[in-house]
């Protein structure tokens, strides 16, 4: 009945029924795929919340419709790259699919501490030894001089050589820097344990160090990683506070 029912479900949204979900196909119908491009969020944008549909924090519509896909796949159907996108885009469709299919696109677990603990230091060792091979080093140089910024006191928001004013900086060109070259999908998640709306996902260092020229002191991957919360929060945290923070755990 459910593969039934969701076969009903897209076949109603894709050829044009008297519905809303025919509604919007006639629309999309209506244009050619540029239009489309330019009518549609960039893939690479992060998606807003959608109320009844979990989406974890720095999911971008890319991953979006990489996990529809999944998710109908493994209940049995067959959905092609164009269905999953429309499902995808549409909030009051996405809600009907997981309904459809039995489950949520996106699942998250909070695992043991240990087991959490486990995760966070598997993806350190995999920065580790993408930072040993330089493997972004160049696109680090390139993109901080596409991103330098003028303050208010003429100065530039990076100085050079990853010298910084503010722990803040660093932080936020962490996170632009994985929204354009390395993305979110597959870092650890966290989910406060008493407000579980609240997500962080842990970006790892994608230089060895930075130095924080107010104190005249370098900060070291080994030693640091840049939280990003489902809050628009960019922070620097500590790694010792990271693992031993009692408030958060790791999502599987």
């Amino acid at each position: 009945m459910k593969k039934l029912a969701l076969a009903v479900l897209v076949g109603i949204f894709c050829l044009g029924a008297t519905s809303a979900f025919a509604q919007t196909k006639q629309f999309i119908k209506s244009l050619n795929l540029a239009k489309i491009e330019r009518v549609l969020p960039k893939g690479a944008s992060l998606t807003p919340k959608i109320p009844g549909v979990y989406i974890p924090a720095g999911t971008n519509w890319v991953a979006l419709e990489r996990k529809v896909a999944t998710a109908a796949q493994t209940a049995g159907f067959n959905l092609n790259a164009r269905d999953a996108r429309i499902i995808a885009y549409n909030p009051a469709l996405l809600r009907q699919f997981e309904q459809e299919v039995g489950h949520p696109v996106f699942e998250g677990h909070p695992l043991p501490y240990e087991k959490g603990l486990a995760t966070l230091r598997r993806n350190q060792a995999k920065f580790a030894q993408e930072r040993a091979n330089n493997e972004y080093d160049a696109k680090w140089a390139e993109f901080t001089k596409e991103h330098s910024v003028l303050l208010s006191d003429g100065s530039s928001s990076h100085v050079g050589n990853n010298q910084y004013n503010a722990f803040s900086e660093f932080a936020e060109d962490v996170y632009n820097f994985y929204t354009k070259y390395i993305g979110f999908e597959n870092l650890p998640r966290m989910r406060n344990v008493f407000a579980s709306d609240i997500e962080q996902v842990v970006c790892e260092f994608p230089i060895d160090s930075f130095r924080l020229l107010g104190a005249n002191v370098d900060i070291p991957a080994k030693d640091y990683v840049v939280i990003v919360t489902n809050r628009n929060a960019t922070t620097l945290v500590p790694r010792y506070i990271l693992e031993s923070q009692t408030d958060y755990r790791v999502i599987k």
